[in-house]
């Protein structure tokens, strides 16, 4: 890190918001100056989306009239227009009635239809829309799939089986005693309950002892076991710790004993430090990525860690398995990952509290190894979405992180708009998504980035400098708008300059 007179150090805390990372440009040349957001006449939250192969994005959520939630998707043409083909005029609403068409999660069967998963405070929902929009109603009754519960349930996710069986997972509360417990279930390919599944359809595991389970994601492995992860409160850790846990099913809903203890794996970082997992990512050698944050005292860092078969972490990556961003102190989380065509990983999520903004959101890049890609965001690997390019609305975090077959990163996050229109869904896209190679130039030996620069300028000196190195940045019109002493630095040194 640099050296700053103390008036500048004064001045970057309170105006250089991206010393986490570099600030992000949207590409203008999606929807509307790089992003779009439904213009309901109720407000719209998203939850999560995927990219179909001629790269356009169907977002999916949930429109609030009334006070009624509505199960919705929204599909965008590649350069982020509304698709006139789909629903009306991009957007297909359901109304499941009261608070049940709150969508958490959406996954897509090969021949185009949508599973959406919703629920109220007693039911989990899965409902099923044609391609182009429209309730599927051979699914289930008149569309939907309703598996009975009780107070406390709480969907979280859903994914596809090979043979068009659909998986569920939650929690719900078993009693007030031994907290939330984990369920998973299975529906067959119309919709009804898979009753050779588990017991009678479903599997409702008790993962830590007297703990409150909160399950993240569940994945179908490449050899058709089951893996749902998640985080165990309380338990046989304690009473303030959080280990993450795997269980692992074999396809007809028994734990698999292979795996872990007895199917199960229940696991820390080390002493009071927990990995917090958002969501997965399954890789072809029947492993795993993890999105989510590490855990310390009363900080959060964003982490992504990847998992072996066997359910250890994975050495090849970052070293020991887990890639961690940015310095404790902060409330950080990484939310949603997706991987791109090489194998490297994009990555999404809000930070809290960071001086003094409420929240911010940022995207990132890590190379398929779990190394930092310091071209795309500095040393942290990050881009910080600049409020400015949102006209400097309010921000709710990114829900979702996509892919297109151009590598470029698609976000979804909520954005208050105010006024008749307020909370909307968005979808935006970040201009500069193709490793940061392009971003960088050779300067007076110098290997600077990102080129063109905003707040936060990298220089890397390929060889040693002297003590007396200084290092001017001017502006296309030739005037100086920064001056340093950069020097000494060892050969290979990289300097930051705010």
């Amino acid at each position: 890190m640099s050296r700053l007179s103390s008036f500048a150090s004064a001045f970057l805390l309170l105006t250089a918001l991206p010393a986490i990372g570099q600030w992000s440009a949207l590409d203008p040349t999606f929807g509307q100056n790089g992003y779009v957001h439904l213009n309901t006449s109720g407000q719209s939250h998203g939850s999560s989306g995927v990219v179909l192969p001629d790269d356009r994005v169907v977002v999916a959520g949930s429109l609030i009239i009334n006070n009624d939630f509505w199960a919705a998707v929204a599909r965008f043409l590649p350069d982020g227009s509304p698709d006139p083909t789909f629903g009306a005029g991009g957007v297909d609403s359901v109304d499941v009635g009261g608070t049940m068409g709150y969508v958490v999660d959406m996954a897509r069967q090969p021949d185009g239809r949508l599973l959406l998963l919703s629920s109220s405070s007693t039911f989990y929902l899965v409902l099923r829309i044609l391609p182009d929009g429209g309730i599927d109603q051979s699914f289930g009754s008149n569309g939907v799939s309703v598996f009975p519960g009780g107070m406390g349930y709480v969907p979280v996710a859903v994914a596809l089986q090979a043979d068009g069986k659909v998986l569920v997972t939650g929690r719900y509360n078993s009693n007030s005693t031994s907290g939330s417990r984990t369920l998973l279930y299975r529906l067959n390919a119309d919709g009804s309950l898979d009753t050779g599944f588990g017991i009678n359809g479903s599997v409702q595991q008790d993962i830590g002892t007297l703990g409150r389970e909160y399950p993240a994601d569940v994945l179908v492995l490449p050899d058709g076991d089951l893996l749902m992860a998640g985080n165990v409160a309380y338990g046989t850790f304690g009473a303030t710790q959080f280990p993450y846990f795997f269980a692992r099913y074999t396809p007809d809903g028994t734990l698999d004993n292979t795996f872990g203890t007895g199917g199960l794996l229940l696991d820390s970082l080390g002493t009071d430090l927990y990995l917090i997992m958002t969501e997965l990512i399954g890789q072809t050698n029947g492993g795993w990525v993890a999105a989510g944050g590490v855990a310390e005292g009363d900080s959060t860092r964003c982490a992504v860690a990847r998992f072996l078969p066997n359910g250890m972490l994975d050495p090849a990556f970052a070293s020991d398995g887990v890639r961690t961003l940015v310095q404790p102190g902060r409330q950080f989380q990484g939310v949603s990952i997706a991987q791109r065509s090489d194998g490297s990983i994009l990555f999404g999520g809000w930070a809290e509290n960071v001086m003094g903004v409420d929240y911010v959101e940022f995207v990132g890049h890590l190379e398929a190894n779990g190394t930092i890609d310091t071209a795309y965001g500095g040393p942290t690997g990050m881009q910080v979405l600049d409020p400015a390019a949102f006209d400097n609305h309010l921000r709710y975090g990114i829900t979702g992180v996509l892919a297109q077959s151009t590598d470029k990163l698609v976000g979804i996050s909520d954005i208050e708009y105010g006024g008749t229109t307020g909370r909307q869904l968005t979808v935006f896209r970040v201009e500069q998504l193709a490793t940061g190679v392009q971003e960088r130039e050779t300067l007076a030996g110098l290997e600077v980035w990102p080129v063109p620069v905003h707040d936060v300028l990298f220089v890397r000196c390929p060889s040693a400098l002297g003590p007396d190195a200084r290092l001017q940045v001017l502006d296309v019109q030739g005037r100086l708008v920064h001056g340093e002493r950069i020097g000494p630095m060892p050969t290979g040194g990289t300097v930051q300059l705010n």
